[in-house]
């Protein structure tokens, strides 16, 4: 029994590399915390998933968004991106999102069974 059973964690850059993310992660998950990772790399996320699941026996929910950095609209005719970088592009519907920060309950919409 872990300090954080029953929680639900949003760590974002938790995908399973060598990254500061997946090391919190590990750590939530140890202390029983069910996961909601966030990152760009899908494989990455889901190869986390598979192994936080297996190691710890938590619940982890991926979602691979991609948020990059925008520039203030200058006027007309000018983009809102700033060179080089692409709009902000979630990888699933926006109704299909869990925004939430730090530690609680899921957010009302989850699905409970995914956490």
């Amino acid at each position: 029994m872990g300090i954080f059973d029953g929680r639900v964690t949003i760590i974002t850059g938790g995908g399973k590399a060598k990254s500061i993310g997946y090391g919190i992660a590990v750590a939530y998950a140890k202390e029983g915390a069910s996961l909601v990772l966030t990152g760009r790399n899908e494989k990455k996320l889901l190869d986390a998933k598979e192994e936080l699941e297996r190691l710890y026996n938590v619940k982890v929910l991926p979602l691979a968004v991609e948020v990059t950095p925008q520039r203030r609209i200058g006027g007309p005719g000018q983009s809102s991106c700033a060179e080089g970088h692409r709009p902000v592009r979630p990888h699933r519907r926006a109704d299909q999102q869990h925004p939430g920060v730090g530690l609680g309950q899921p957010p009302a919409h989850a699905d409970q069974g995914s956490l």
